[in-house]
């Protein structure tokens, strides 16, 4: 792994080196920055959430755009905002959580502490893009600290 880190921080050097041309990038089969910014578009769609709680004091999610078939983030956003809070009913509104939970990859583990066991978390979750544009939040759901 330190080695891997540090071939690959040799290899960034070497190729910002001002004598390192396009052409060179090209001939190495390596990708030219661009030049132009790419179009970062707000997400307009909502996370699906599918948590797992098999494992005791922890409710682990995988994230996926909603109606998609495979899990991950889609394109254009930079991570999820998963705001939740464990409450005795179901919140009126999303501004009841006191939580919020910033993840860049799929899985997210929540830990809870052993009094907390058998009460129920409420959450919603939203994408938010490369530029910090934020989405809709997705319905409320909840479930049981196992």
């Amino acid at each position: 792994m330190e080695v891997e880190r540090s071939l690959r921080a040799f290899i960034n050097r070497f190729l910002r080196w001002p004598s390192v041309t396009d052409i060179d990038r090209d001939k190495m089969a390596i990708r030219n920055w661009s030049t132009s910014r790419s179009p970062q578009p707000v997400p307009v769609s909502t996370p699906e959430l599918e948590a797992n709680t098999s494992t005791i004091r922890q409710i682990i999610f995988r994230m996926r755009d909603h109606g998609a078939s495979n899990w991950g983030k889609p394109d254009y956003v930079h991570h999820i905002q998963i705001a939740w809070n464990i409450l005795d009913a179901p919140p009126d509104s999303i501004s009841q959580f006191t939580h919020l939970e910033v993840e860049t990859a799929s899985p997210i583990t929540l830990s809870f502490e052993e009094h907390e066991r058998g009460k129920r978390v409420y959450y919603a979750a939203r994408w938010v893009n490369n530029t910090a544009k934020e989405g809709p939040y997705s319905e409320i759901q909840s479930a049981v600290i196992p």
